[in-house]
């Protein structure tokens, strides 16, 4: 026998629960079903576990950090921005804190008290979770969508997927809504890794691993044409290149190609006249040390 429910979520992240409280607001019926054996894994290390779950400023300035996918973004930011989310958090006794360069935290630095909140409000919607309990299979007759999950099969005319991207398996986002979504008739672009260092072939500047760059400019070049260009701070990891203006570039990169970093943010004039003084003031030190 078929249980019907008048929302299904697959995904017991910070999406998936947020989801879930606004659909079960108005009493009606609904489940998530999470393949974890808990909710929000990957929501408890974010912010190192501190959770910085948005950032100051207004939805203008949110959009240019999109590039491409701005304009797909936007609909949803506009509808729901960021002071939107810390009003609902202050709303449910959850105080926010914003740090110096933006970003907002609970005021405890502690995701869960983020989490606890998403689930108690879940509780009071009386919202179902069923854990360990993988989506296999989802079709869609013109009204209704028809969910194998686990040993069962579940009915509903509002179907959402909240299961994240491929981005850490270890915590369930291994990219199983991707699946889902194409089983249904959804177009999917390519997948590609996002905010993450990047590992270099033949790397030969391990020995500077731990130095970092303050505003370094960042160039990526693909069959010697330019791709984009940057500028933030880098990290010399002992296998490639971090830090925010690595990460914030890297949804560009693409294997093989060529990544051109400046050590310094002076031109090559004002290196060549300032070296030869560095040189004879600091005869003491190795040119190492003086660059």
């Amino acid at each position: 026998m078929k249980k019907k429910y008048d929302t299904i979520i697959t995904g017991a992240g910070p999406a998936g629960l947020f989801s879930a409280i606004h659909a079960s607001s108005t009493g009606k019926k609904v489940i998530i079903l999470e393949k974890n054996s808990n909710a929000g894994k990957k929501l408890l290390l974010s912010g190192s576990g501190q959770c910085n779950f948005t950032h100051t400023g207004n939805i203008a300035e949110f959009l240019k950090h999109y590039s491409d996918a701005s304009n797909f973004i936007k609909p949803a930011l506009s509808a729901f921005s960021n002071n939107d989310l810390v009003d609902f958090f202050e709303l449910h006794g959850v105080k926010t804190s914003a740090r110096e360069d933006g970003k907002i935290f609970p005021a405890s630095m502690k995701a869960q008290d983020i989490l606890t909140l998403l689930l108690k409000l879940c509780r009071d919607n009386s919202v179902e979770i069923k854990y360990n309990t993988q989506v296999h299979n989802v079709s869609h007759n013109g009204t209704d969508f028809t969910v194998s999950a686990g040993s069962e099969t579940f009915l509903t005319m509002n179907f959402v997927i909240a299961t994240g991207g491929n981005s850490y398996p270890a915590t369930g986002s291994s990219g199983d809504g991707f699946r889902l979504a194409s089983s249904l008739g959804h177009s999917i672009t390519e997948i590609t890794p996002a905010l993450t260092p990047l590992y270099i072939k033949d790397y030969k500047l391990g020995n500077l691993s731990g130095i970092s760059l303050k505003r370094s400019r960042i160039i990526i070049t693909r069959c010697n044409k330019k791709i984009t260009s940057g500028k933030g701070d880098i990290l010399f990891t002992p296998k490639g290149l971090s830090g925010p203006g690595i990460l914030d570039l890297s949804r560009h990169v693409r294997s093989g190609d060529r990544i051109t970093i400046s050590l310094t943010d002076r031109s090559i004039q004002e290196v060549e006249s300032l070296l030869p003084d560095a040189l004879k003031n600091e005869g003491k030190k190795s040119i190492r040390n003086i660059l």
